[in-house]
């Protein structure tokens, strides 16, 4: 399976690294003196090839220290830097490994593109300045790595479609998942780390942990427009393309409903407890007990089991007694204290797990 990425970036607030424009030019003082590093022995460097591209797109040239024009198949690897203008955009291909599409106004430095003789394979990137999505190939194992920096976070994945986007003040990044798993690491004193499965995102600030939340519509349909000029053609499949698993689209539902929505599902749940607290107490005193599993639970609160003095419904007809994630019934027991006093339990399997505990009136002469 590939994986897509997007990262944006419009403001770069990285130590060791510094932008200046001039006439829509953006040098990297820090690397303009250097060479791109050689890669390590044993390992056979990736080259990237520029497979299209609209607009002023620029490259780096560390031998004249200057942007310079960028060319249709000209060869990207470790160490190079892309700019986009404004309204420009291009494609990077790394054969079956990667596909890399960069949007205007956008700064992006190749780190690293190797793959070493065991078969590890390791693409590193560095977008300080706009926006990218990447389809990664699935990594062949544990130690390849495919991974983009920015100012507030690394995503790392092994093998789908995510997307990055970055605040233009420079402070937050929003990572969302088309296709796969993303890991997402925060930057900061007290990094935190969570993975984003398919249709899910996140917001990254600086040195606070991910906020949850789900891929906008708007994002999705970007990524379609952007396939559409991707030349698989040319480059050949990049595996992964299918729709997703619908056991994986139910865990990521499931994980942006925990989190999302847990302050709505715990309100409602609360809510449900005062129907159910109400409805059993007058349950209660027209019949003298509480109904028994034997004779339905809560459902014993619409239907009559045949038990004397029921003078229902007591909840409203079209209850279905569902806790609010939809997926399992309220949980409903009879218990006793070491007293002997009757109680009924209920509670929820979802993150709110207990709900309440309901005591049944005391009786003149009970224990109390």
């Amino acid at each position: 399976m590939k994986k897509i990425i997007f990262f944006g970036i419009a403001l770069l607030i990285i130590s060791g690294i510094s932008l200046l424009s001039a006439q829509n030019e953006t040098v990297p003082l820090s690397v303009a003196a250097e060479q791109p590093a050689a890669t390590q022995t044993g390992e056979t460097e990736i080259i990237g090839r520029l497979v299209r591209m609209e607009g002023t797109v620029n490259f780096w040239s560390y031998s004249q220290n200057a942007w310079k024009p960028a060319t249709l198949q000209m060869a990207i690897g470790a160490g190079a830097w892309l700019q986009t203008a404004k309204s420009a955009r291009a494609i990077i291909s790394f054969g079956k490994e990667a596909v890399i599409t960069v949007s205007e106004d956008a700064v992006l430095e190749i780190k690293e593109a190797s793959v070493k003789p065991d078969g590890i394979t390791r693409v590193r990137t560095n977008l300080t300045r706009g926006k990218i999505w990447s389809l990664v190939e699935k990594l062949k194992n544990e130690q390849s790595r495919y991974e983009v920096e920015t100012p507030t976070a690394i995503a790392g994945v092994r093998g789908t479609t995510f997307m990055v986007n970055v605040d233009p003040d420079g402070r937050s990044s929003r990572i969302g998942v088309v296709e796969g798993e993303v890991g997402v690491r925060s930057m900061g004193e007290k990094p935190a780390y969570v993975v984003l499965k398919e249709n899910m995102a996140a917001v990254i600030v600086y040195n606070k942990e991910p906020q949850l939340e789900a891929m906008a519509a708007r994002e999705t349909a970007e990524w379609e427009n952007w396939k559409q000029s991707i030349p698989f053609s040319e480059i050949g499949a990049i595996g992964g393309m299918a729709e997703m698993h619908a056991m994986q689209m139910e865990e990521a539902s499931k994980l942006v409903r925990e989190t999302g929505f847990l302050k709505k599902a715990s309100q409602k749940a609360d809510e449900d407890f005062q129907v159910f607290k109400a409805a059993l107490l007058q349950y209660y005193k027209d019949t003298g007990s509480f109904p028994t599993k034997e004779q339905g639970g809560l459902k014993a609160l619409l239907k009559n089991p045949g038990i004397d003095g029921w003078n229902g419904p007591y909840t409203d007809p079209g209850s279905n007694f569902m806790d609010p994630y939809g997926k399992l019934p309220y949980f409903y027991h009879i218990k006793k204290t070491p007293k002997g006093n009757v109680y009924v339990e209920i509670f929820s399997m979802g993150l709110e797990r207990p709900v309440g505990n309901i005591m049944a009136p005391k009786k003149e002469g009970g224990n109390p």
